[in-house]
């Protein structure tokens, strides 16, 4: 049941995503026309006849069926933000001083700053991945969160590929010590709140940068409030 619950709630904190997914097709966009036509009839002609009443609810749920139409023609979109696991792993790693919060991020192969990820190989819990990327791209040990903070979506974009989207599992680790990493090219480098939305917003379109933003703001609140 506990799994469940989870599941629902990913679906309601991904439905904005999900709507905009959808109506990037024409079914979708008339799905949406239609939903918003009826809803206003249903408003106008709440006191009219049955026949009325009868042709705006017939609307209405044809627009709902045109919009889950819409939904299952975007599979991969649905398959990525509902059915699939995360493929990948991120730490969001944070230390604090005189109650002050910074967290530790690291640059990708196309120098935008990330937290540090990677795979989750077959063996492990995404935990453990998280936990050993944070050690090999940025030299971070510390005390890692078994639970999810949350999964948010990264546009993967490098020398092989033009950019493709990957769903991962966002982990908080709080740093107790670092040491210099393996990983050339990786930099990694404190940032306070406010400089790491700055650094997320540089060469990233708005939609991911939303998606770090979200993450970063759901890792502040929770620190905070195991602060009190």
């Amino acid at each position: 049941m506990e799994k469940i619950i989870e599941n629902i709630s990913e679906i309601v904190k991904q439905f904005p995503r999900i709507i905009q997914q959808a109506a990037k097709s024409m079914m979708g966009m008339a799905a949406m026309v239609i939903l918003v036509l009826s809803l206003l009839g249903g408003i106008f002609f709440y006191g009219a006849s049955e026949t009325a009443r009868l042709i705006v609810f017939l609307t209405m749920f044809l627009g709902a069926a045109l919009f889950v139409a819409a939904l299952f023609l975007q599979q991969k979109v649905v398959r990525n933000l509902i059915n699939s696991k995360p493929t990948q792993s991120a730490a969001v790693c944070y230390r604090v001083s005189k109650k002050k919060i910074e967290f530790l991020l690291v640059q990708s192969s196309g120098k935008r700053w990330i937290f540090p990820k990677g795979h989750i190989e077959e063996t492990e819990d995404s935990w453990e991945a998280a936990q050993r990327e944070a050690f090999e791209e940025a030299g971070a040990s510390g005390e890692i969160n078994k639970k999810q903070l949350t999964t948010f979506v990264h546009l993967k974009q490098d020398m092989k590929t033009r950019g493709i989207e990957i769903l991962l599992a966002a982990h908080l680790l709080k740093v107790v010590s670092t040491q210099t990493t393996k990983e050339k090219g990786r930099k990694p480098t404190w940032y306070s709140f406010d400089d790491a939305l700055s650094v997320f917003a540089k060469d990233r379109p708005s939609k991911y940068y939303n998606e770090y933003k979200r993450v970063l703001e759901l890792a502040r609140d929770t620190i905070k409030s195991s602060l009190k």
